[in-house]
Order: C-alpha cells, then sequence, then structure tokens
C-alpha cells in the first residue's frame, strides 16, 4: 500500500511537470476552446488545491480505527472518471489574470517537494481533522495523497488535452 502511493505520487508529480514543460509561453495562457480553462488556469487550481492539501496534511491529526484507505476507491473512481465534469469549490478557482509559466512550473516542483516529505516522512495512517471533504468526511494523510494524485492526474489529462488542442 505505501509503497504504491509513493509510486504514484512520483509518477503523477513527474506527469503533471513534463506536460507544463510542453507549453509555451505564448499558449500557456490561451483558453483553447470555450467553457475551457487555459494550461496556467488549470495550474493555478492545482497549486491552489495542493497547497490547501500540504495545510492539512501537516494540520492536526488524530488516530483513527478505521482503514487508512477505506475512501481510496471513491476517491479514484471520482477524479478518474475523466468523462464526468466537475465543479471546483469556490476557494480554489483560478483568476483570469495571466500566469507566468516558469514560476508557476516552480511553485508546482515546491509543492510536491513538500508533499513529498509528507509522503515519505509522516504516519500515513492518521486521520486530518483540520478540514473535511464533501460526502467522505475527514480523511487519513493516505486518503489525501490519493487525493492528491487523482487530482493531479485528472488535470494532467486535461492540460494534455488542452496541448493537443492549441497545438493541431
Amino acid at each position: 500500500m505505501l509503497g504504491d502511493i509513493i509510486t504514484e505520487f512520483e509518477s503523477s508529480q513527474s506527469g503533471l511537470i513534463s506536460i507544463l514543460d510542453g507549453f509555451t509561453e505564448n499558449n500557456f495562457n490561451v483558453i483553447p476552446f470555450e467553457g475551457s480553462w487555459s494550461a496556467a488556469q488549470v495550474t493555478e487550481h492545482l497549486l491552489k488545491a495542493n497547497s490547501g492539501a500540504v495545510h492539512t496534511l501537516k494540520g492536526k491529526t488524530k488516530d483513527t480505527s478505521r482503514q487508512p484507505d477505506l475512501n481510496e476507491e471513491m476517491i479514484r473512481s471520482a477524479f478518474l472518471n475523466f468523462e464526468t465534469k466537475m465543479k471546483s469549490p469556490d476557494f480554489i478557482l483560478p483568476s483570469d489574470e495571466p500566469k507566468e509559466q516558469e514560476d508557476m512550473i516552480t511553485k508546482c516542483i515546491r509543492t510536491g517537494d513538500e508533499l513529498r516529505k509528507i509522503v515519505t516522512g509522516e504516519n500515513l495512517s492518521l486521520l486530518c481533522t483540520d478540514f473535511s471533504l464533501p460526502q467522505m468526511g475527514e480523511l487519513t494523510r493516505y486518503e489525501w495523497i490519493c487525493f492528491v494524485n487523482c487530482h493531479s492526474r485528472r488535470h494532467t489529462h486535461q492540460l494534455e488535452n488542452i496541448f493537443n488542442v492549441l497545438n493541431k
């Protein structure tokens, strides 16, 4: 279980950085079609979500008697179904302001490094009590890392689609 989540974390982070590196400064802030975000906006959304996850993972925790991966399948089925459109909570919506690509990539790497320290150095079975997800409640650190992985993979898929539209 632990080895798999670490491997998945490394894969999701490297995939994200790889696709972000493929954009140019000229197309990073371009909205590819109506109803879409730009690559810059997707990146800002991910940064807000992942920074929030870091805060929650470093926050208050407690022991739990339940399995640390109880909500894993629910998280995976929700976020890895690329056919369903999801609505972002307001507090992690991106702005319309242009963003500097290298700055955003650097922030993604820095946030990834903070998450990596937690993944490899903290007890992932503890329940995080500072923030609850609708329909799931409080998550363990393991489930939060699963959330980060799946959410990052979902938006990496979105970034790949944006890249393909802009580079036709």
